[in-house]
């Protein structure tokens, strides 16, 4: 029979992988939708975040112009350039095909646009023919869901205007 420790390992492995997305390793949708909640409820000890929504601009056009194993690589690469612009504590996670959600906390707003404006120029590095567009909102941590939608019209404000750039929700049609 097997241990309660080695029992205990395996689950912590099981529990970790199904909050993972399997190829860029970062979290997936589930683990980031159970931080919102966690956060908007005030476990966390948070009271103001801010909320980057990132889309990739071309994204399709190299998936159906170079075969998805290109996608897949330009994924995991870019998944990197944005988890090096996040601290410990900061959750970066794919929330969708080629969108991510970034949640920062105790940044003001200057921060936040900084760290955008740093994921963007990241992205651009990398020589892809993809780009990032990135909205941009901060909030109360109670309020989440309302910054949440602020920054994914401030990312749709982004791609209006070309991409390759960020929006903040301020100047966004809310």
């Amino acid at each position: 029979m097997r241990s309660l420790q080695q029992l205990r390992v395996e689950h912590e492995l099981v529990a970790r992988s199904a909050d993972t997305d399997a190829l860029t390793g970062v979290p997936n949708r589930r683990a980031y939708d159970r931080e919102l909640v966690r956060r908007a409820g005030g476990a966390a000890g948070v009271e103001h975040t801010a909320v980057l929504v990132v889309d990739l601009d071309r994204f399709k056009a190299l998936n159906d112009g170079q075969g998805h194993a290109a996608g897949d690589r330009a994924l995991t690469a870019i998944a990197a350039a944005l988890a090096a612009e996040t601290r410990a504590g900061d959750v970066l996670a794919r929330i969708g095909g080629d969108e991510f959600c970034v949640l920062l906390d105790a940044v003001d707003d200057r921060a936040a646009a900084e760290v955008a404006e740093r994921m963007v120029r990241r992205v651009r590095a990398l020589g892809l023919t993809v780009t990032a567009s990135i909205g941009v909102a901060s909030g109360p941590a109670g309020a989440l869901s309302d910054t949440l939608a602020g920054a994914d019209h401030a990312m749709y404000a982004a791609k209006a205007a070309g991409g390759d750039r960020i929006h903040w929700a301020a100047a966004a049609a809310v």
